[in-house]
Parts: C-alpha cells; structure tokens; sequence
C-alpha cells in the first residue's frame, strides 16, 4: 500500500502527516503575535499620551504652574497630581477592559478614556468650587505640609476617577 490511499482514508501514518500539516497555522500564529505587539505600543503610547494630557489639564485647572509648586516642595500639589494620575490610569483601564484587541477596540478604549479623564477634571473642578470655595487654594498646593484639604482633594480626585472608571466599563 502507498501513503496516498491513506492520506485519503485519512489515516496516514503520524510522521507522513506531519510532513505535510500546512505552515499557514505557524504563520497565523506569527502574524497574531506582531499584531498584539502593534497593539500593546499602540495602546501604550494612547495611554502615555492621555496620562499626558490630564497632567495637563489639572495644571490648568489648578492655580498656578503644577510642575514648579512641586519641585518648589508643594507637598499638597505632589499629592493631588499622584491621585490624579492613578485616577486617570484606572479610567484607562477600565475604558480597556472588555475590549477586543482590534482598531475599534483601540478606537473605542481612547475616546471613553479621554472623554472619562475630562469628565474626571471637570468633576475635580466643581468639588474643589463648592466643597473648598472659602480656601485659598494656591497657598493650599504651595504649603509645604501636607493639610487636611490638600487630602480631601487627592481623595476627591481618585474618588472621581474611580466612580467614572466604573462607569465607563
């Protein structure tokens, strides 16, 4: 007997069949690989860049340049900017989870994580105008100790980020 009638019985000898399994599932296998290394620099720099951004935007909604009151040991500012910032990235995460690895879930993970982190600014905003209106916030982020307010901001800031992070999942 030839390994041809076996190959069409479909009971060809293990090394025969070997020989001849297609390379295309190796391939697939390859090209999968590459396009979740494109997606994880896509997504990484999507969420640099955004972490970027909120830095930002809270420099912008606070008094004063952020970056000089830290360095200038605004230990209140310091604080507030680290809640910031883990409040953003669990707003990231969160906007990813869930999400296939494809474009429109790279797509869809940016616009809710950017529209998230605006909302998380924005709401930081109002809770610093209506809870902390009577405080001078500038002497607030400069003091170079830590204060109870500066400590209800951070909180207010990670507790904003936590309950838009939620909400966007």
């Amino acid at each position: 007997r030839d390994s041809s009638s076996w190959l069409l019985r479909g009971i060809a000898p293990r090394r025969v069949a070997d020989r001849l399994r297609p390379l295309w599932p190796q391939h697939c296998r390859v090209l999968f690989v590459l396009f979740s290394l494109v997606a994880l620099v896509v997504y990484a720099v999507v969420c640099v860049g955004i972490l970027l951004g909120s830095y930002y935007f809270l420099d912008i909604l606070t008094p004063g340049k952020l970056t000089m009151i830290i360095k200038n040991g605004g230990w209140n500012a310091a604080i507030l900017a680290t809640a910031n910032l883990l409040a953003v990235a669990f707003i990231i995460i969160f906007a990813m989870l869930g999400q296939p690895v494809s474009v429109e879930g790279i797509i869809y993970a940016t616009v809710f994580a950017v529209v998230g982190t605006i909302f998380q600014g924005l709401g930081l905003f109002v809770i610093r105008r209506v809870w902390l209106r009577n405080t001078n916030v500038d002497e607030l982020l400069a003091s170079p100790r830590v204060t109870p307010p500066g400590l209800f901001l951070a909180a207010a800031a990670l507790a904003t980020g936590l309950t838009i992070a939620v909400a966007v999942h």
